[in-house]
This record gives structure tokens, sequence and C-alpha cells, in this order.
């Protein structure tokens, strides 16, 4: 039995419905539920400091504990900076969030890729990350 062929008109709609139903091929926006940017400053060549800038908001009625560190592959160089931040009164994900920031300085060791990535202590799935390059020069 030989099956009708389907003609290109009919298929190219169908084909196209599909891909438009909310898939998309981009990367996903930086920030968490708990971390909302993080972003680094400064010459990135050896020697020189940078400045990381980890911006936050939260609505818990716990204190988070967070994290930023350097990592080169899947190696921790080492701490950049700790904080806390403080619990909310009578938080939930509908409380009005509490919005801050924490700033660290550090300087890479030497030239080559690394990646800056803050993280919470009690939930190590919830994290935010930045690529960055150091130059020899």
């Amino acid at each position: 039995m030989k099956l009708p062929r389907i003609a290109p008109i009919v298929v190219v709609p169908f084909a196209l419905l599909f891909t438009a139903c909310g898939i998309r091929f981009t990367d996903p926006p930086p920030g968490t539920e708990f971390f909302e940017s993080l972003q680094v400053s400064g010459e990135r060549t050896a020697g020189s400091p940078l400045t990381a800038l980890v911006s936050y908001t939260q609505t818990y009625p716990v204190e988070v504990e967070l994290t930023c560190e350097l990592r080169q592959n899947k190696q921790t160089l080492f701490e950049i900076g700790k904080n806390v931040v403080p619990p909310v009164p009578d938080g939930n994900p509908d409380a009005t969030p509490v919005v801050g920031s924490f700033s660290y300085d550090f300087t890479p060791p030497a030239p080559g890729a690394y990646r800056v990535e803050c993280l919470t202590l009690r939930e190590e799935d919830n994290f935010i990350s930045k690529k960055i390059t150091i130059s020899a020069d």
C-alpha cells in the first residue's frame, strides 16, 4: 500500500508551530530566585585587582549564607568573599523582597580562563557564575 505524499506547504506551517511552543535556544537569564546578578569589573590582566559585585533578593524567613569563589575548570582556587544575609521577618515567596549586594576585591593568580561563582551554602544548586579571561598584559 502506498502512503499519500504530504505536500511541503502543509508540513512547513506545522513545523513552525512546534518550534514556537516555548522552546528557546538562547542562554537563560543570569539570575536565580536569590541571586539577581553578578558583575566583575577591573582590568583583566595578570596581577590587576578585580571586583566582584553580587546582587541578591531576599524573601526568606531564614538567614542565607553566601560565598563567592574563584574557580578554574572544576577546581576552587580560593574564596573571594563570604557574607550572611539576614532573614526577612514573616518572609515567604510573596513577601516584599529585600534587595542588597556585596562587593569583593580579588586578584586572579595568573593569565587564563576563570569563573567567579557565588552560591548559597545551604543549597549549592542556588548559584550564579561569570566567566572571565585574564590576559598576560
